[in-house]
């Protein structure tokens, strides 16, 4: 249950930091660079939480792994939508 909260909690968080970082510096590290940072941080929750011994400690860190890779979504489905407002090479107008 508690990656689910998790998820549900950072997603949103995560859309309003990438909405904000692509209005202030460009597309470019809004999307991108929050997308690599977060998976990067999501990747180290993972190292962690594999090395603790603790269940109950290792299934809050392996939380917070799932909640960073979400923060991380809204990103990737942004990018997919700011590749279908591309206008096509060679299409009519």
């Amino acid at each position: 249950m508690l990656p689910f909260l998790a998820m549900a909690g950072l997603r949103p968080l995560g859309g309003t930091i990438s909405d904000r970082l692509t209005r202030i510096h460009g597309p470019r590290i809004g999307r991108c660079y929050l997308a690599a940072v977060v998976i990067a941080v999501a990747a180290m929750f993972l190292v962690l939480g594999a090395e603790v011994q603790s269940a109950r400690l290792a299934s809050v860190v392996l939380a917070e792994a799932a909640g960073a890779l979400y923060l991380a979504q809204s990103s990737f489905w942004s990018v997919t939508a700011d590749i279908g407002l591309i206008p096509r090479i060679g299409s009519a107008s």
